[in-house]
């Protein structure tokens, strides 16, 4: 599917009026004879500063076959995967965000982390 196709199907899809109106814009990569990607930005509060700037989603990939239907529901994927990620970072329990979705694949895992980084465990029971 050509780039202008995708664009045209993805300025068609609008979140509004709604109170998830984060100024969401679409980006179309081509990738030659394989397909596209397209990725979604948005302005939400930054994770450790607070200030307001752009996020960008995860590149999705679209095969030049693709139906108008599979990338609207490629597009939603997109949307409900931002929101979700937004809303982890905003669920805080006594004042502190307990589904953070940047923490490390160790911080993650801990206590039961396999990692010979003191360090990092002596981090992570610092903050607890």
């Amino acid at each position: 599917m050509k780039r202008k196709i995708i664009e045209d199907v993805l300025s068609k899809i609008s979140i509004s009026p709604t109170c998830l109106d984060m100024g969401w814009r679409w980006r179309v990569t081509e990738l030659g004879n394989y397909g596209n990607t397209f990725a979604l930005s948005f302005q939400r509060p930054d994770t450790n500063s607070g200030q307001i700037g752009t996020g960008y989603g995860r590149e999705w990939f679209v095969s030049n076959d693709a139906s108008e239907k599979f990338i609207i529901m490629t597009a939603w994927l997109a949307i409900e995967l931002i929101l979700k990620h937004e809303a982890m970072e905003a669920l805080h329990y006594d004042e502190i965000r307990i589904l953070d979705p940047h923490k490390s694949l160790e911080e993650l895992s801990y206590p039961n982390a396999k990692t010979s980084n003191k360090n990092l465990k002596r981090t992570l029971i610092e903050q607890v």
